[in-house]
């Protein structure tokens, strides 16, 4: 939530500001959030730890399994030979 709270309002300040500048800057932000959740829903190390930890907890148990979905969509849950 913390990663989140900081940038969506960077990210709303492109589609509202009528100031150009602050819609390139949230526009950018926008962009460099993008590119960083696809980096890291790319790393199979990633998706292994969380794939093996033990969630314990009803809301640990439900982190886990909306996280694994994030990876599996960018195609972690294929054998590596089918992952480009």
């Amino acid at each position: 939530a913390d990663f989140s709270d900081a940038s969506s309002p960077l990210e709303f300040m492109a589609s509202v500001s009528t100031d150009p500048q602050i819609r390139a800057e949230g526009d950018e932000c926008r962009k460099k959030t993008s590119e960083f959740f696809i980096t890291v829903f790319a790393r199979r190390d990633l998706y292994d730890a969380i794939r093996n930890s033990v969630a314990e907890t009803p809301v640990e148990q439900r982190l886990k399994r909306e996280t694994l979905i994030a990876f599996e969509k960018q195609g972690l849950k294929l054998p590596d030979a089918t992952v480009e």
